[in-house]
Order: C-alpha cells, then structure tokens, then sequence
C-alpha cells in the first residue's frame, strides 16, 4: 500500500464572476511510498498548491480521494507538516521559538525546546540567528525556518527518524 496516494482526484473551484467552474485537477492519480520524494513542476495555476493543499488536508477533491498512510484526508493532521510558499513565522518569537513551537505547546521547558530546535537550526544555515525575529531576516533565512520547524515537530513523530539523518548538501552529507 502506498503511503499517499491520490485516487482519480478532480477539483474544481467556483469562479462567481465568470458563473462557471475552474478545472484545476482532472482525474489525477499518483502514490507514493514512504520517504519516497516527489518534484511537482508546472506554470502558475496548474495546481500544484492545490495538490499539496489536499495532501494536508486544507483542501478537498471536488471527486476522488486522498489517503495518507492508508486513511482518507479530511481535516489537517498531527501526522503531516506544511511549509507554505509565504512565510508564516510568529512574528514575536526569535527563530529558536518558531523553530520549537510544537514542542511549546506540548509543555516542554524553554532548554528542552532549545536543545531540540538547535540541530534543525543548524541544518538549515542559521547558527547565529536563533535569537533574531522574523522581521530581522531575509525571506529565504524565513523559509529556512519554517523548513526547520517543520522538521523538528517530526522529530517525535515515529518516522521522524528520516528527517534527524537529512545533511545540508555543502556539507558534503546524504540522507
């Protein structure tokens, strides 16, 4: 059984201005093994936010069905992260904050979620700035973080084992 698998998906949004529909997946099929990687490439608006977007449960197939891990996708989970194509860091916390941010909310101690955000921040490139806010970082130093911090809320997943081996590619590593 794949790990995600999309089953004859179709999604089709409302265009009220126009009174007709936009076709945005037609009859997609695809699955996917664990760790198994996938590039989705396309010009702009073909879908492929929409792909992900249903892949994590923000969005719904118009017909089809999305599973992950053999179950249906209905609602976003504890089992998937997302790193959005904008930036959404928590602009009144420092990197290491929105790095463990999970962990904050899972009761550990300010240490305990620096010693856990510390190896993803570092996988990243950003040694250095784990106090600095958003505001004082470069839109791709923000996207690292979000990188980071959806790789350390994996690191107490059962499966984030995957994620703890990852290497930076200038640092000569292979997962």
């Amino acid at each position: 059984m794949a790990f995600v698998e999309l089953d004859d998906v179709s999604k089709v949004f409302a265009d009220a201005r126009g009174g007709t529909g936009l076709l945005t997946l037609d009859h997609v099929s695809l699955s996917l093994e664990k760790y198994e990687l996938l590039c989705v490439l396309g010009p702009s608006g073909c879908g492929k936010s929409t792909l992900l977007n249903m892949i994590a449960g923000f969005e719904h197939p118009t017909s089809g069905t999305v599973r992950v891990d053999g179950k249906p996708v209905t609602a976003p989970g504890a089992d998937r992260s997302v790193v959005f194509q904008q930036a959404t860091l928590l602009p009144w916390l420092p990197v290491c904050e929105n790095v463990a941010f999970y962990h904050k909310l899972q009761g550990r101690s300010k240490k305990e979620r620096q010693e856990l955000a510390q190896p993803y921040i570092d996988l990243v490139g950003l040694t250095g700035f784990e106090h600095h806010y958003p505001a004082e970082l470069s839109g791709g130093m923000s996207q690292r973080v979000g990188i980071a911090r959806a790789a350390a809320r994996l690191q107490r997943h059962p499966d984030g084992r995957a994620v703890c081996r990852a290497r930076r590619a200038d640092e000569g590593g292979n997962p």
